[in-house]
């Protein structure tokens, strides 16, 4: 519908990848009760709970593996490799900041 590239003809070259998106809400109601719409919910996330990883992969519902990480870096902070932390260094160092900032 956004009239970009969709399927296997995305990411077929390093700069511009012609990906669109579009997304859609409405309401479950709209068709069926609340009720019997939760019961259904309900049964296709057991479903996909009780799924069979492919090679012992863990089985995720959509959005839950950027939860789980937002809930992670919420309690231990955000995971930074070395060669990041030196060039916020040097540029702190550069524009005269103190590191660790002083309270």
């Amino acid at each position: 519908m956004s009239g970009s590239l969709f399927g296997t003809q995305c990411f077929q070259g390093m700069v511009n990848h012609d990906v669109g998106h579009m997304i859609m809400a409405f309401n479950p109601e709209f068709f069926m009760e609340k009720k019997k719409f939760q019961e259904r919910l309900e049964q296709l996330v057991g479903e996909i709970r009780s799924a069979k990883p492919i090679e012992g992969r863990t089985v995720y519902l959509p959005g839950e593996l950027e939860f789980l990480t937002e809930r992670d870096s919420n309690e231990s902070g955000v995971p930074i490799d070395e060669r990041s932390v030196e060039k916020l260094l040097a540029l702190a160092d550069n524009q005269n900041i103190s590191f660790p900032p002083e309270i």
